[in-house]
């Protein structure tokens, strides 16, 4: 054995204690570049209170969370694991590259080679995308998608001042959703899925809301992501257009504010009616972000095409 391999570490990521998690949640409260990162670890420590054992975890390369704030976290779904990298200043990835690329490379933590459940790297800040690029690279993975989003805010209070009204004629309630209704939400998200369990997790461990007609049928929604965000909005087609959506991501954002949360929404950097939805509700656009979903290496076996 080479003194190259000898020297190779063979695991460079540790969990973050619990009674660490409030300091590194308390280090992103008030960062810009990073706006979703406090919601994300209250989030995640609220449902492995809840939840003992959920597959949700937080673990920094060489401990270097205490100086740079860098970490990775990810979440396993049944079909897919999501994966998320911050650092405290993304715009400044000289700080912090050299332990990404280390705490993703050299560690088995993170699964790139699962055959079931491919990595998607998500909310990916723009300043990070070299160095996980380059992790995709060594690690000889394909990318099956890449999408170019961007990360709105809204100030807290300014959220608990929305006043939530739908048409009384529609004879329309805003109520919670329950899992029953994840059918709805992955029959009409345009955009699709990792894993048809991802509504269904979401309304089981953070809830959402749903705009519900007279007679029952749910007509527009918004789930509570796992990182504290704002997330699957939709209406269905025939209810489009009449304010519903409005009226339930509002009851959302005044919950999020409640909790403390500033509340944010990640959208496809492409989709000009999303955009203007959440800046007509008072979000401000405030980075470029991406999610990277990798090929599960099933379907890498007996592709011709070069690597990425």
């Amino acid at each position: 054995m080479s003194n190259r391999a000898a020297n190779k570490p063979t695991e460079c990521l540790f969990e973050v204690a619990d009674n660490d998690l409030r300091t590194l949640s308390d280090m992103y409260r008030n960062n810009e570049q990073n706006p979703c990162v406090t919601s994300l670890i209250d989030n995640g420590f609220r449902i492995r209170e809840m939840v003992k054992g959920y597959p949700m975890r937080f673990a920094s390369p060489l401990a270097s969370w205490r100086d740079t704030g860098t970490f990775i976290s990810s979440i396993e779904f049944d079909r897919c694991v999501e994966v998320g990298v911050y650092t405290l200043h993304p715009d400044r990835p000289e700080e912090s590259a050299n332990a990404v690329f280390s705490g993703l490379m050299f560690t088995k933590r993170v699964n790139f080679d699962s055959a079931r459940r491919p990595v998607v790297f998500k909310e990916i800040h723009e300043g990070l995308m070299p160095v996980v690029r380059r992790v995709i690279k060594r690690k000889r993975a394909r990318i099956a998608k890449e999408e170019r989003c961007r990360t709105f805010k809204m100030i807290k209070e300014e959220a608990l001042q929305f006043e939530i009204s739908v048409p009384d004629e529609e004879n329309v309630e805003v109520k919670p959703l329950s899992d029953v209704h994840a059918f709805a939400v992955l029959g009409n998200w345009p955009h699709g899925l990792t894993g048809e369990d991802v509504p269904r997790t979401l309304i089981d461990v953070n809830g959402g809301y749903g705009a519900f007609t007279g007679d029952g049928q749910l007509a527009s929604w918004a789930l509570k992501t796992m990182a504290g965000q704002v997330g699957f909005v939709q209406t269905a087609e025939r209810y489009q257009r009449r304010g519903f959506a409005s009226a339930v991501v509002k009851t959302l954002c005044k919950e999020l504010a409640s909790e403390g949360v500033h509340p944010c929404a990640v959208v496809r950097a492409d989709d000009a009616a999303s955009h203007n939805f959440f800046d007509n509700l008072g979000f401000k656009a405030v980075n470029t972000c991406y999610d990277v979903y990798l090929r599960a290496r099933s379907e890498d076996e007996g592709a011709g095409s070069s690597r990425t």
